[in-house]
């Protein structure tokens, strides 16, 4: 095969790998990645970097050192952790009517999901799944675990109200998890009675979700300037990207720049360095 065969397929490569991507149906946006993080995608394997679509199928995999953060149409956000594998198995959302719909399946590890104010409303439905577990809320903030080796799934209430139940009994009566609470769910038994936990062992769960700068756990309401591109933040030791705050502006200094340093008053519209592409997609680059 001469030079010209060889470009010849390259192109025909990247063509049909461009075609794949816009292929899918895309429900989401990376949004943060660090170290060894994924998307696999009919038989693809595709590196997850900021900007990255994620499409209902996807499976979002994260390895020994990788952290990964997709922000969903539905401005819902969900972290995975270290050594997790989860599936995009639904995602569906209509804006104007105000419909979502939301199932996602944790293969292994762990995850924290910042559940955005559609669910809240009666019919929309948020779930997150495990071989032993279901965990569906109503605009909240939760995270789950599951340990495929010894079918274990712990479910943590960070804020609102976590409803859980057994997949071994579906029907059975769900068990209810507030702020600050913990169940635990067995392969064969039901979820077990919410205990209270302290501080220390809600940052010992939480840890490897904080890879972004961040205040305090994942909420929806820091996670909105990210979630309508108005910021975008990568690793804790790099800088934040704010819409209208020159790189480099001391921290001080914010507060001077009046609504242009505001992210919040920008929600719903990219920043200058940010455009979107396609539904969800994020390009840091400068026009």
């Amino acid at each position: 095969m001469d030079k010209r065969q060889l470009r010849a397929a390259a192109w025909a490569l990247a063509c049909w790998c461009v075609s794949s991507w816009a292929s899918a149906t895309e429900v989401g946006t990376v949004a943060a990645a660090q170290g060894e993080a994924r998307i696999e995608r009919d038989g693809q394997v595709l590196a997850a970097e900021i900007g990255s679509p994620v499409a209902e199928g996807d499976v979002l995999v994260t390895g020994a050192e990788g952290k990964l953060r997709v922000v969903f149409q539905d401005d819902s956000v969900l972290i995975l952790a270290e050594n997790s594998r989860v599936t995009v198995d639904e995602n569906v959302f209509d804006v104007h009517a105000g419909q979502a719909r939301s199932l996602f399946g944790l293969l292994r590890g762990k995850v924290n999901a910042a559940v955005s104010e559609y669910y809240r409303r009666r019919g929309n439905a948020y779930e997150i799944r495990t071989q032993t577990a279901v965990a569906g809320v109503r605009g909240t903030e939760f995270a789950v675990r599951f340990d495929p080796a010894t079918q274990l799934t712990e479910v943590i209430g960070i804020e609102g109200t976590v409803e859980v139940h057994s997949l071994r009994d579906p029907q059975s009566p769900a068990v209810l998890v507030t702020a600050r609470e913990v169940t635990l769910v067995e392969e064969s038994g039901l979820p077990t009675r919410p205990r209270r936990i302290d501080e220390h062992f809600l940052r010992d769960r939480l840890e490897g979700f904080d890879f972004i700068s961040r205040g305090r756990p994942e909420g929806i309401v820091q996670l909105a300037a990210i979630a309508s591109g108005a910021a975008v933040t990568r690793f804790a030791t790099e800088p934040v990207v704010t819409a209208g705050v020159p790189p480099g502006t001391e921290p001080s200094k914010v507060a001077n720049l009046g609504t242009e340093g505001d992210a919040t008053g920008k929600l719903g519209q990219p920043p200058a360095g940010i455009r979107l592409t396609g539904q969800l997609g994020l390009n840091l680059g400068q026009e």
